[in-house]
């Protein structure tokens, strides 16, 4: 036999011996039996899951309230933080509008006289320093402080333009007639001189105004206005 022909036969034989461990494996594998179909899981391991479940769920639920809870956090740190600022800037646009508004009073109050603005984040009050150098508030200043103030308020606004005086009884409810008389007297001065465009009082004892101002009965005034009464006849 050939080299040639040896080496054909080898290669022969190895290709049965494939054949026949493939033949072979194909057997094993036709006589196993099928898997075994899984079981259905207990009630107490299906109980075991829902609480999984349901403590998954619940912790889901607290990571997203504390990412919240974290967010407001934040915003209500942002908000703190904006709230001083705005007060911040209040507070220096106060103390500006105060000096200017003190300065504008002052220059019309007569001597001796001095005048302070107190003002809060909500309101604000004018008063007069007495001669005990205490500020004077509306219920506590003389005759003659309040009187010098409200004058001294007529003339420093508007600085340009008309300016025209509303009194009341809350503004002179204080004053006894002789000082009334002499505010408005001092109003109708001011008038004349040209400081003052118009005053107008709402007073309801006509006996304490001065001579010399136009009086007008609003009653009288609503009486003529208020339409007549229609009579219906049948």
């Amino acid at each position: 036999m050939t080299e040639l022909e040896e080496t054909a036969r080898a290669r022969r034989e190895a290709v049965i011996r494939r054949l026949a461990a493939a033949e072979s494996a194909a057997r094993s594998i036709s006589s196993l039996e099928p898997p075994a179909k899984p079981e259905r899981p207990s009630n107490e391991i299906e109980a075991e899951i829902g609480r999984l479940e349901t403590a998954r769920r619940g912790h889901e639920a607290y990571e997203d309230a504390l990412r919240r809870s974290r967010a407001l956090e934040r915003s209500q740190q942002d908000v703190k933080v904006l709230e001083l600022e705005a007060k911040t800037a209040l507070s220096t646009l106060l103390s500006g509008t105060k000096a200017s508004a003190e300065e504008a009073v002052q220059r019309f109050l007569p001597p001796g006289f001095s005048v302070v603005l107190e003002t809060t984040e909500t309101a604000c009050a004018w008063k007069i320093v007495g001669a005990d150098g205490a500020p004077h508030g509306i219920g506590s200043m003389s005759g003659a402080e309040e009187a010098a103030l409200i004058l001294a308020l007529c003339l420093a606004w508007p600085e340009n333009g008309p300016r025209y005086v509303v009194l009341d009884d809350k503004d002179l409810g204080l004053f006894s007639p002789t000082n009334l008389r002499a505010l408005l007297s001092g109003v109708e001065a001011l008038q004349k001189k040209g400081d003052i465009t118009q005053a107008f009082v709402c007073w309801t004892r006509r006996d304490e105004i001065p001579p010399g101002w136009q009086i007008v009965d609003c009653d009288e005034v609503e009486r003529r206005l208020r339409p007549p009464k229609l009579e219906v006849v049948r």
